[in-house]
């Protein structure tokens, strides 16, 4: 009986210890697979991107010759800098305790194949890399992930806004950006600049005359800063005022390009019953340009006035006046004419 008795003593301690070694391994294997980068694919080698949301809007981006482009949108330029953004923290997150393992979590996070909010897809030679569902969103500017295949959920810091399938979300707004110096002639409806050895400058500045520096500085970065808003397809539609432009000029360049700008005032349809939109924009058709152009009207309306007279002032003296005779009015309190006639009337002192 007494062996008995230790024979199971010794068996509950070898249960004791094999439970313990199991949960020791488990817990060893855990902390080490929750280590190291979420994704696998080198951010280098990313040619392509499709964004998706969950009802299917899709927006898809390429990366040719260095640049990011919009093929859906005649391959217009698309903001590098916020894809580049994008991407790298994707690439450089890393593995933590996750926030849940199952798929009752992955759907209830929106993190599901079948129900996600938004879907990322990474190219690599125009092939799926990597996928990653994005999904609700558990504090400010923070939202649930979960990478493909893979029964971790995280969180990361990243708005929704950046994974909006809109093109117009994606535009690089500086596409018309230019530097100075690279502009040879200005042609505006009342003025025209030509590039001097101190900038851009009046065509027909003549002697006696200073440029307003400060006034000039600001015109030439107007123009060849000019921001866009948004894009309107290729179609030139009546309601865009382009048949009778609100403004037009030219840029030529250094490099023998001469570009026009066109703007029209946007109207509303004839046969609309809406309200016109009351945001002051213009639509900008550019000569090399595809797609038609958004731009904010403050940029406009400071072009639109432009004039030589705020730029130039003369320097020349002017001759000065003759000096006018001083008449009794002038002076009052001297009185000119009463001493007059008292010395008149003095007598000559009698010589002695």
């Amino acid at each position: 009986m007494k062996r008995w008795i230790i024979f199971c003593a010794l068996l509950v301690v070898v249960q004791a210890g094999l439970t313990l070694w199991t949960n020791v391994g488990q817990q060893v294997n855990m902390g080490t697979s929750a280590k190291g980068p979420l994704l696998s694919v080198q951010a280098n080698a990313i040619d392509g991107l499709m964004l998706t949301d969950a009802a299917g809007h899709t927006l898809n981006f390429n990366k040719k010759d260095g640049h990011w482009l919009l093929p859906d949108s005649g391959n217009f330029p698309a903001d590098a800098i916020r894809l580049q953004a994008l991407i790298d923290s994707l690439i450089n997150l890393q593995r933590g305790w996750p926030e849940a393992t199952t798929s009752e979590a992955a759907t209830r996070f929106k993190v599901a194949p079948d129900n996600f909010v938004s879907k990322l897809t990474l190219l690599v030679q125009q092939k799926p890399a990597s996928v990653i569902y994005f999904g609700s969103s558990p504090g400010l500017r923070k939202l649930y992930l979960r990478a493909d295949k893979d029964a971790d959920i995280h969180s990361m810091s990243i708005s929704a806004r950046d994974l909006e399938p809109k093109a117009g979300e994606w535009i690089d707004t500086t596409v018309l950006h230019l530097k100075a110096d690279q502009v040879a002639l200005v042609h505006l409806p009342n003025l025209e600049l030509v590039q001097g050895e101190n900038g851009l400058q009046p065509a027909d500045l003549k002697d006696g005359e200073t440029l307003n520096t400060e006034k000039r500085d600001i015109l030439v970065n107007r123009l060849t800063g000019l921001s866009i808003f948004a894009l309107l397809g290729k179609e030139v539609k009546p309601e865009y005022g382009l048949e009778h432009p609100a403004l037009a000029y030219s840029l030529a360049l250094k490099d023998g390009r001469t570009i026009s700008y066109t703007f029209g005032q946007m109207q509303k349809p004839a046969d609309s019953k809406e309200k016109p939109a009351v945001e002051n924009r213009y639509v900008l058709k550019v000569s090399d340009q595809e797609q038609l152009l958004q731009v904010e009207g403050w940029q406009v309306d400071a072009l639109k006035k432009a004039n030589r007279q705020e730029l130039v002032k003369s320097t020349a003296k002017e001759a000065a006046a003759p000096v006018a005779p001083q008449t009794e009015n002038e002076h009052p309190e001297i009185p000119t004419q009463p001493l007059q006639a008292e010395q008149a009337t003095e007598a000559p002192a009698p010589v002695q």
